[in-house]
């Protein structure tokens, strides 16, 4: 009785494998990512069972949300290089806008479906000579919206005002690095570029000091 007993449980741990099995299978043939079983033991007696195919689950969403980025970038590429609509008259140079990358991403988001929040995890306050300085730490998540998996990056945003502008710049400065390196935006700033003050800057040394150097 004993045997036949095990047996029995055994058969009927089987069929309930194979389908919940080829529940998954054809929910994913049907692209349908929103299903999850239940893993505590007080509602089911297959909850280990149902924490495997779980992370199965969430293997095939974090492959999903690849995909969408990818196609995302490959959008992006199609662009080129994004012309600069801002321009800071103070220190003579143009650069790609926060309005500009919300609206080129609001579009993008939309179409490949996928969503980005973000959360505060940490506020720092700071005073220099001449600035008051703000560093926000934040969580960034993007969410693919068919289902609802969501990849969570964190980014910490500096910024320095003389007014009441710090902590605009630290959120707006983390929000573009996030969408530059998470898309790889090409705007055409290169942080590795000399820059056009280091070029007018140099000097090179005349005859008489290169002689003077070689005596």
């Amino acid at each position: 009785p004993v045997i036949v007993l095990c047996l029995y449980r055994l058969f009927r741990l089987y069929g309930e494998i194979v389908h919940r099995l080829m529940f998954v299978f054809n929910a994913v043939q049907n692209d349908d990512y929103s299903f999850r079983f239940t893993e505590n033991p007080r509602y089911t007696k297959y909850a280990f069972v149902n924490q495997s195919l779980n992370r199965i689950k969430e293997v095939l969403d974090n492959a999903k949300l690849q995909i969408k980025k990818n196609a995302l970038r490959k959008a992006l590429k199609e662009k080129g290089v994004l012309k600069k609509g801002g321009k800071n008259d103070y220190s003579k140079y143009t650069y790609f806008s926060e309005a500009q990358y919300k609206e080129l991403f609001t579009e993008l988001f939309s179409e490949f479906g996928l969503e980005l929040k973000f959360t505060e995890l940490e506020y720092i306050t700071f005073q220099t000579d001449k600035a008051n300085g703000r560093m926000p730490r934040l969580m960034f998540t993007l969410m693919d919206i068919d289902t609802g998996y969501g990849e969570e990056t964190v980014i910490t945003g500096e910024g320095l005002d003389t007014g009441d502008k710090a902590g605009y710049k630290a959120y707006t400065g983390a929000l573009k690095y996030f969408l530059a390196n998470t898309f790889m935006v090409a705007t055409g700033d290169d942080p590795e570029k000399e820059s056009p003050t280091a070029k007018t800057g140099e000097k090179k040394a005349t005859p008489h000091q290169l002689a003077f150097l070689r005596a």
